[in-house]
């Protein structure tokens, strides 16, 4: 999909150059220095007062050193970088110190520390760690002028190089992702054209509710193999018209929970599925509250790469102990749907045969190619297991649907490559954790199952709680997002219903619904809903891509 990818250069900026070191040194990161900031620019060596920068943000006096680099923004953005320095935030230093003492955070102040280095020129991680901190502890609040003032050192070197890189990375995913809601909105309109008309006014709106009744209740689960306990929400059909009851598991992300896609939960039962909601006890809210409470040191461990599929196959497997005695043996478990989101989108692609590529995911950890994706901060952390070969494939997963997946460095093209079943992927276009371009565009396209679709949403962050918090934080980008996110619930009840009806039912009454024409149907603005199909189709006398352009 989308082969056109990685063929445009990044738009030439040079003529910007000093203005976006600063914008980037001061704002992007921002643990710039105790008394002077130093950088190169080519070979001229470059150094600014932080006491000229305190009296700019508190006063807007613009002394004559700082006016050599402030004269390269606008009145705008110095107004926006006066804002920037004197923004103060309550902000608890027990959680800023444990989620920076945890693997993670080192991880995360590793890649920090190249950029924002100490005066010798050395990694400045465990300096930037140490101001945070003590701005988190001002009384008078957490800002960047209190992290200046608490910069263990004189000068602070910016590696200006690095950082022009990272900003070119920045650049070109930014560029990219706008070329993918281009080259979706054009294939949408391709494919819809080649299916022709339908009228989903005269069908089924599956964004309501069902007319099947069920039941919600919890089971816990002791494995003891692994001597893990865990707690399971199980939504049972009163009365399903199946006379086999479609079973699909939904796998949370990190730092989730089990109850946070019970709105497809709920959907798909009331339309006659068995749906059960496992907690991932490792890597749940729970875990990750532990951790920046200071009750652990981890907001989840390693092994949850592999616990994760364990949790579900053992699931399945009291599932069909539990059949026979508790659901009359009409569960369908030979034939199961798992869909997952962030860390559970991994966790799907797992159970559908991707497999891990420890040789990959090291070289992209160790070169830094991804250093713009803050999924790799996880993804790294599976470079922690033993090396063998890990095959989590389940041959009672039938069809899996994976959200804002984590996968592309962790399975490479040579891991999704062995993803055997059918496979609908999602992703949003403003998603900073588990970027489009990088995660889903690319691994989609190594995909080599015959039955694949993708789902854009345009606008859409990692998770609903992330896309209000953008708004909140960004009023300028208030014309993508909105904090009514109620519409993207829409589609995230209606895609999966439709998908699992054909994939595990053999529905073909719902296969319209997986379509570019649904998409544009049900798609309304910021959100667009590009939903295409990567299935071979015999091309129509329209004209135009075929689906296989993609």
């Amino acid at each position: 999909m989308f082969e056109h990818f990685g063929k445009s250069s990044v738009i030439p900026w040079r003529n910007r150059l000093l203005a976006s070191c600063l914008s980037v040194a001061l704002s992007a990161f921002p643990l710039n220095a105790a008394e002077r900031v130093a950088l190169s620019i080519g070979p001229i060596e470059l150094s600014l007062s932080v006491t000229d920068l305190e009296q700019f943000a508190e006063t807007g006096e613009i002394s004559d050193n700082l006016n050599f680099y402030l004269k390269y923004l606008t009145d705008e953005e110095q107004a926006e970088l006066r804002t920037f320095f004197l923004e103060r935030h309550e902000i608890d230093p027990v959680p800023v110190a444990q989620f920076l003492y945890s693997p993670m955070g080192e991880l995360l102040l590793d890649e920090l520390g190249e950029l924002i280095q100490t005066e010798s020129r050395a990694n400045g991680g465990q300096s930037i760690r140490a101001a945070a901190i003590l701005a988190a502890s001002d009384p008078q609040g957490f800002s960047v002028l209190s992290i200046l003032r608490q910069y263990p050192s004189y000068s602070v070197w910016l590696n200006t190089p690095q950082i022009f890189e990272v900003a070119g990375q920045i650049a070109y995913m930014v560029e990219e992702t706008d070329n993918a809601i281009v080259i979706a909105s054009d294939l949408a309109q391709t494919q819809a054209t080649a299916n022709g008309s339908i009228d989903f006014d005269e069908m089924p709106d599956l964004r309501q509710a069902g007319s099947v009744s069920y039941q919600t209740r919890t089971l816990t689960l002791t494995d003891p193999s692994r001597d893990r306990t865990f707690p399971v929400d199980i939504h049972v059909p009163d009365n399903s018209p199946y006379a086999e009851i479609p079973v699909v598991v939904i796998s949370h992300g990190l730092g989730s929970h089990r109850s946070a896609f019970s709105h497809i939960a709920e959907q798909l039962a009331s339309y006659g599925f068995f749906v059960a909601a496992p907690e991932h006890i490792g890597s749940n809210y729970a875990q990750q509250q532990a951790m920046l409470n200071g009750a652990d040191s981890e907001m989840f461990f390693a092994s949850e790469f592999v616990d994760r599929p364990a949790d579900i196959r053992f699931l399945l497997d009291e599932l069909e102990r539990y059949n026979d005695r508790e659901f009359d043996g009409r569960l369908q478990l030979d034939r199961v749907g798992v869909l997952g989101h962030s860390f559970g989108g991994y966790t799907a692609l797992a159970l559908g045969g991707a497999q891990i590529d420890f040789d990959n995911l090291e070289r992209d950890c160790t070169d830094g190619v991804n250093s713009v994706n803050i999924s790799m901060l996880l993804q790294c952390r599976a470079l922690e297991l033993p090396r063998e070969t890990y095959n989590f494939r389940d041959d009672r997963v039938a069809a899996i649907l994976t959200a804002n997946p984590v996968n592309s460095s962790i399975f490479g093209e040579r891991g999704m490559a062995s993803v055997s079943v059918p496979v609908l992927m999602a992703g949003g276009s403003l998603d900073p954790v588990t970027p489009l371009v990088v995660e889903q565009v690319q691994s989609f396209d190594w995909l080599e199952t015959p039955e694949k679709y993708f789902a854009l949403v345009s606008g859409q962050s990692h998770t609903t709680g992330l896309t209000v918090l953008i708004h909140t934080l960004v009023p300028a980008m208030s014309d993508l997002i909105e904090p009514d996110v109620g519409l993207t619930r829409n589609y995230s009840r209606a895609v999966p219903l439709a998908f699992f009806q054909v994939y595990l039912l053999d529905n073909e009454n719902y296969r319209p619904y997986l379509s570019a024409n649904y998409g544009l149907s049900i798609g309304e603005k910021p959100f667009d809903l590009y939903l295409l199909s990567a299935i071979e189709q015999p091309q129509t006398k329209t004209g135009g891509k075929s689906a296989t352009d993609f």
